[in-house]
């Protein structure tokens, strides 16, 4: 039965609000989920306008960008980062104990802290790698220093790994702590032994150059002037120069050292006995090459065995040497009573083998004396150090020598009594009085020889010292020998240099032993100028003492009296000479010798006084972008005090030995 039209389902309107609610029909509430649902799906519902997608820019883009590169590596960099801070703090632990362990000289103890520290090194090797990615950042030269700068520590650490092995089996010669091999027997025996095997430390210092040549192209790598020169207490710009400067040194001493290496055996006698003349240079008597030559002595040396032939006062070979050579003009016009050039009196040239070359030439002619191999010169400093080191000693027929202070000079007793046996006038004749350098020499060799053990250390680094110092000089007839001395500059040659140069050169010409009483003191203003260099030079000199009773009727000992300086400065060929001052009249003059141009001149200073000399100079150098400058010390003397100014830059240093300066213009 069909419905009625009004009562048709599908022509009725759908009510969406509900119905009435009666008691006896009342509908459950769907979930609000379903309400939802039904609300949406409803035909007759109402759509929302769809919303357009946000669109990016691209600046926003690229902005993103740089904020995903930098923090994603720098989230990702946290970890090593903190690695490297340990391993670090770590590698500075053991680098504290391997400088402990060298102090104390203990090599074994050594080579396991520096073994502990390459393993270091490596760990922060392969830690640094991890933050790579800087390498293509901005930070990419700090990165890249980075790597450079442990290379070379490892490089380094490689090389004193090397030259540990190889001195290891000297250890107990050196009075070292270690496991030696050269034990038993005499001293004399061990040296021997270590001379005999030295050609196999050659090979190992092939390897120790190679390393260090690493070490040298990576740290030269770095600019030092890419980082601040103080932060806080620290000075990274500083450092880095300074890593530089030992990298390069320990290069250049190894260079040097080969050639040293390889002709010690010959120098030492142990294929045949070698015949040298020690020469005495006393310092407190100024000259050229070290100090006045009072005395010398015959050594023979055979397989490292020192033995002291004889020894005799220098004056005995001018009264053999019948020769009557004019003198040379300086000695003519400012030394004395003397009208001959003497043997005691040719070591004017401010070059040792050029005073040598001239003295052996006439001393090997002299009746008794013959041929010998080589000249080696000491002064007084020598031969204090080494009773300091020694204790005192006993030579016969000369008495006791020790290093206890005398008030007279404020000097060492040893200098003291030399002086005294030297100079003090006597109404005898004693030929004898200077010969006590023979005996001295030998009484302290057998005392060095019969020392324990561990006194060799000290002995080692005083000769070193002074051998560095200029207070031993080397002159060999042997080529070969002649021209390894000159590579470690152990020979007193004037040096030719590439820069700016100076050597101030001074004669006691007649003024007692007031050297020994007398200060230096040099200060050099330098200004560049469209690359043309001027300078001015001050030159003060102190004795503060009182003067000694030089009245040779008193027969008082005369040390402290007039100083009677010549004096030589020496710098680049072509230097002019604008202004001098404090000379004595008359005295200054131009030259040219030693592939130099020489200022020469002439001043007294009495006691307790001072003299300031100054000079102002152009010099022919010229400079690009560094001013570089070599000062020489001469032999003999004790560490003058320096200042050189370049611009705003200042430099103070005791002179001890040659000084190389650079200053970047």
């Amino acid at each position: 039965m069909p419905l009625p039209q009004d009562q048709n389902p599908l022509d009725k309107k759908i009510e969406l609000s509900p119905p009435a609610e009666s008691a006896s029909e009342k509908l459950i509430d769907p979930p609000e989920e379903t309400k939802q649902i039904s609300t949406l799906s409803s035909p007759s519902s109402t759509m929302p306008p769809k919303l357009p997608k946000p669109k990016m820019s691209l600046k926003t883009k690229i902005i993103l960008l740089v904020v995903i590169l930098f923090f994603t590596p720098l989230v990702a960099s946290i970890y090593p980062v903190y690695q490297l801070m340990t391993l670090g703090k770590k590698a500075q632990s053991t680098a504290t104990e391997l400088l402990s362990a060298a102090k104390s000289q203990d090599l074994v103890a050594a080579s396991e802290k520096l073994n502990g520290f390459h393993t270091d090194l490596q760990q922060l090797q392969q830690t640094y790698k991890l933050l790579g990615w800087m390498n293509f950042s901005p930070f990419r030269w700090h990165y890249q220093d980075g790597v450079h700068a442990l290379s070379a520590g490892t490089a380094s650490v490689e090389a004193g790994q090397a030259m540990l092995d190889a001195i290891m089996p000297y250890t107990d010669v050196l009075g070292l702590k270690g496991e030696g091999t050269f034990t038993g027997g005499t001293t004399e025996d061990r040296i021997v032994a270590i001379l005999d095997t030295l050609d196999k430390i050659a090979p190992t210092l092939d390897t120790v150059s190679d390393k260090l040549t690493i070490a040298h192209d990576n740290l030269s790598a770095i600019d030092p002037n890419r980082y601040p020169k103080q932060i806080g207490s620290q000075s990274p710009g500083k450092l880095i120069t300074t890593a530089q400067e030992y990298i390069n040194e320990a290069l250049s001493g190894v260079s040097k050292a080969k050639p040293v290496i390889k002709v010690l055996p010959k120098l030492a006698g142990v294929d045949a006995t070698k015949r040298y003349l020690v020469l005495f240079q006393n310092d407190a008597e100024l000259r050229p090459t070290g100090g006045f030559m009072t005395a010398y002595a015959i050594m023979d040396m055979t397989r490292g065995t020192i033995v002291a032939e004889r020894s005799e006062d220098i004056y005995s070979l001018d009264n053999k040497f019948k020769t009557r050579l004019a003198p040379p003009k300086p000695i003519a016009k400012y030394l004395p009573l003397v009208y001959y050039w003497y043997l005691r009196d040719m070591n004017l040239s401010p070059d040792f083998k050029t005073s040598m070359d001239l003295f052996l030439s006439y001393y090997e002619k002299l009746p008794g004396e013959g041929e010998v191999d080589g000249i080696i010169s000491i002064d007084t400093n020598v031969l204090k150090e080494l009773v300091a080191i020694l204790g005192p000693i006993e030579v016969p027929g000369y008495g006791s020598f020790s290093s206890e202070i005398v008030p007279a000079c404020d000097c060492p007793q040893v200098i003291f009594k030399l002086e005294d046996m030297i100079t003090r006038p006597v109404a005898e004749i004693r030929t004898d009085r200077k010969a006590v350098l023979g005996p001295m020499m030998q009484t302290l060799l057998k005392k060095a020889y019969d020392a324990d053990s561990n006194a060799w250390p000290e002995l080692f680094q005083s000769v070193f010292a002074n051998i560095a110092q200029k207070h031993i000089l080397f002159y060999m007839k042997d080529a070969e020998t002649q021209a390894a001395a000159e590579n470690l500059n152990v020979a007193g040659r004037v040096l030719d240099f590439d820069g700016d140069y100076l050597y101030i050169n001074n004669a006691n010409f007649g003024g007692a032993k007031s050297n020994m009483f007398t200060t230096e003191e040099v200060e050099q203003t330098i200004e560049v100028k469209e690359g043309r260099i001027s300078k001015d030079i001050i030159i003060t000199y102190k004795n503060p003492f009182p003067s000694s009773n030089c009245n040779l009727e008193a027969g008082k000992l005369c040390l402290n009296g007039i100083l009677r300086n010549y004096m030589r400065i020496l710098v680049p060929k072509g230097t002019e000479l604008a202004n001098s001052q404090g000379f004595d009249d008359k005295t200054v003059e131009v030259s040219e010798d030693l592939g130099k141009t020489v200022i020469e001149g002439f001043f007294t200073l009495q006691p307790q006084s001072q003299k300031t000399l100054k000079l102002t100079l152009s010099t022919p150098y010229r400079p690009d972008g560094e001013y570089r400058l070599l000062i020489q010390k001469q032999p003999g003397t004790y560490a003058p005090k320096h200042t050189v100014t370049v611009g705003d830059t200042l430099e103070e240093f005791d002179l001890t030995t040659d000084k190389t300066l650079e200053f970047a213009l």
